[in-house]
């Protein structure tokens, strides 16, 4: 059986579902994050962004390049002022 790539970690205050196992499903798939948002969002759901961040350290991923890419395309489907709220989030856990 294949492993499920997605977990529910949580719901917002708006009762969107929140995910993790984004950054898997990224790396297994090919997608862009900004495609994957996409998808999550119309489907009322969120990525746990923390766990996010936690699955690309994990991988040895370089910090500062997925942020440039984490910001690109929170900002592409989210908006700036959604960014401005989650940046700091991510950067004070890092520290």
């Amino acid at each position: 059986m294949p492993k499920q790539l997605f977990s529910i970690v949580g719901r917002t205050e708006e009762n969107n579902l929140v995910i993790s196992g984004i950054f898997r499903f990224k790396e297994t798939h090919g997608m862009t994050l900004d495609v994957i948002f996409d998808c999550l969002k119309d489907r009322n759901m969120v990525p746990s962004w923390l766990h996010l961040l936690e699955e690309s350290e994990n991988a040895g991923v370089n910090f500062e390049k997925f942020m440039t890419e984490l910001e690109y395309s929170i900002i592409n489907v989210y908006g700036k002022k959604y960014w401005s709220k989650i940046s700091p989030l991510l950067t004070t856990r890092r520290a």
